[in-house]
């Protein structure tokens, strides 16, 4: 009675908690077995070569007595569409050892799913937690990566001062005349006291307006004198990057702040504004601007799902340079001036590897540009010390040679291994075609009758193989051939845009830059207009195949596990007090279907409608 006058439809129903369940279940089960065989697809097209990533977290309720393990996968399809399945939500494992972890995520998968995860997964990506890490190693074939979302936050938390590093290390006390084990910090750039304090008055400045009359009173202040409407925000310390954006409004706020405390009301405490002078007020601008492009990277594009592994190269190659210049934009409370940056980013980015390289080569828009992608970044010119800084770029360019080198025949084995697989799957299937047409043998009779006139004779072996230096050959010939392919990008992108009002003379002003008397493609502008996936779907992978292959596992290296933490910003459901009788497995299911609804959809939307005599349609 009550749905139906909430609703105003006299026959509206609901289900029962039965019937629910039911449905969940079936649906569920539906799900399992929809997700198994786009496993086993995928895992087939990648000719049995791990192709998948796999996000893992685990989770703790503050008293430690409940605890709650998560898995995801993500991976580039044989289609070239990027994938996201959230595969477990396991709730009350009472183990937190690495090893039982990583016991459970294999055991749990092949129970669900049916399948043997370790032997499918290409990168395990965890957080910086050194539980997360540690698990992540376990997983033998496959390449421990770190989130670089989880990276850049704790970049900027050092650099600004929320958290210092620390290492423990072994002194000798002359006292005791023994050795001793302390902590002491080692924070690059020294502690920075003095902007975790200014972050913690921004934050109790931003708390006092979170009375609804005190909000009101600013908003009236800011329309009275024509200043930007823009409430205050509560900062929270686990957001990715939420201190930055926290600066940001503080400082187009001040002005407001300003006029508002002139005349404080009674009541009000005008010391949470007086108490910031005018040098922290400018630090504020200074740490906004030094850290804005580490914290747009992370809350933004190192989220987006569609995001490719050299792209990301290419982004953070932008932000270090950023970083390491010596001149940057403030907001103008005063006037600009020069400022460095902490060695963050150079801390805690992974240094470059042969496998950066590799996916470098791997995208036809970046792999004439590696020694740049992945050169140093310079810093900022000193006119002292000029010969240790040219006797350190020296030392960089041979460091560069050689993980180019590394990345070059990484890229040959990789090549030759894929390629090899392939031939044998042909072979495989030619033999196999010539097995069914040939008659049988086996019923041929025998004749010594001379006269019987003799035809040709059936050669009775198998072909040989093809040797294994001749399909090396083979791969490399490919691989050079691909090396050295060259695109005409403004077509290419003149053909995906969105844009009809774009002609290829506006493509050619974006995509092209002129270097003295060369005129080179600009990789930055080729990563924002030229959607890769697509281009590989429609022409790269049919012209070369083997190439393609590879690219679609390298390509796909996730850049971070934020599709994995939206799963677990729903655990509350599954570990709250509050939901009564549902247990485990049901709590389970449901979080796992409500992030798998997209998936569900673009797997099979008709096999998960179900027709009910209460509720019509049921949808998930």
């Amino acid at each position: 009675m009550l749905v139906q006058r909430l609703t105003g439809d006299p026959d509206a129903r609901i289900l029962a908690a039965t019937t629910f369940r039911d449905l969940l279940g079936v649906i569920y089960a539906k799900f399992c077995g929809l997700a198994t065989e786009l496993l086993l697809r995928e895992f087939e097209a990648a000719r049995g070569f791990p192709f998948l990533n796999l996000h893992h977290d685990g989770w703790t309720t503050g008293n430690g007595k409940v605890s709650v393990m998560g898995a995801s996968a993500s991976f580039i399809d044989a289609s070239w569409q990027p994938r996201e399945i959230a595969l477990l939500l396991t709730v009350g494992h009472s183990s937190h050892v690495s090893s039982d972890v990583q016991k459970i995520i294999c055991t749990r998968i092949e129970e669900v799913f049916g399948v043997d995860i370790d032997t499918m997964t290409q990168f395990t990506v965890s957080d910086t937690a050194s539980s997360a890490r540690k698990t992540s190693t376990l997983f033998e074939d496959s390449i421990p990566t770190d989130c670089t979302m989880h990276i850049l936050n704790l970049c900027l938390q050092y650099g600004i001062g929320m958290r210092e590093n620390k290492e423990t290390v072994e002194v000798y006390d002359p006292m005791m005349n023994t050795r001793k084990r302390e902590q002491r910090y080692c924070t690059v750039g020294g502690a920075f006291q003095e902007g975790r304090d200014l972050i913690r008055r921004i934050r109790a400045l931003n708390n006092y307006f979170s009375t609804q009359q005190r909000c009101k009173r600013l908003e009236d202040v800011q329309k009275f004198f024509c200043l930007p409407s823009m409430g205050t925000i509560l900062d929270c310390d686990t957001r990715v990057a939420f201190t930055v954006k926290l600066f940001q409004q503080t400082i187009v706020n001040y002005s407001a702040f300003a006029f508002y405390f002139q005349k404080p009301e009674k009541g009000d405490d005008a010391s949470v504004f007086e108490c910031l002078s005018a040098a922290e007020w400018r630090l504020v601008t200074e740490m906004e601007a030094i850290g804005c492009s580490i914290a747009d990277l992370a809350r933004i594009e190192v989220q987006r799902s569609g995001l490719v592994a050299s792209e990301l190269i290419v982004l953070l190659k932008f932000a270090a340079d950023r970083l390491n210049g010596n001149m940057f934009s403030l907001y103008d409370f005063d006037a600009c001036r020069n400022t460095t940056t902490t060695n963050q980013v150079d801390q805690r980015i992974a240094a470059t590897t042969a496998e950066t390289v590799m996916i470098l080569l791997l995208d036809p828009r970046t792999k004439f540009s590696v020694n740049s992608l992945i050169q140093p970044s310079k810093r900022g010119s000193d006119e002292e010390g000029k010969d240790g800084g040219a006797a350190e770029d020296d030392e960089a360019d041979d460091t560069t040679e050689r993980i180019v080198a590394a990345g070059n025949m990484l890229l040959v084995d990789g090549h030759r291994e894929v390629f090899c697989a392939m031939d044998a799957s042909a072979t495989r299937s030619a033999q196999n075609a010539a097995t069914v047409a040939s008659p049988n043998l086996d019923l041929v009779p025998c004749a010594d009758n001379e006269k019987v006139i003799y035809g040709a004779a059936i050669p009775m072996t198998t072909p040989e193989a093809t040797p294994l230096s001749t399909l090396h050959h083979a791969a490399d010939k490919i691989l050079q051939e691909w090396l050295q392919y060259m695109v005409d990008w403004v077509a290419v992108a003149l053909y995906q845009t969105a844009d009809e009002m774009k002609t290829k003379d506006d493509l050619t002003r974006l995509l092209l830059v002129r270097r003295g008397d060369v005129i080179c493609y600009r990789v930055d502008a080729l990563c924002e207009h030229v959607h890769i996936l697509r281009w590989f779907r429609e022409s790269g992978s049919a012209q070369f195949l083997s190439i393609a292959a590879l690219s679609r596992v390298w390509l796909g290296r996730a850049p971070s596990n934020a599709f994995q933490e939206r799963v677990f910003s729903t655990g509350g459901v599954v570990m709250s007090s509050l939901r009564t009788s549902t247990d485990n497995h049901r709590a389970e299911m449901q979080v796992v279907l409500k992030h798998n609804r997209k998936e569900i959809r673009l797997t099979a939307p008709e096999h998960l409608n179900f027709k009910c005599k209460l509720t019509g349609t049921f949808k998930f």
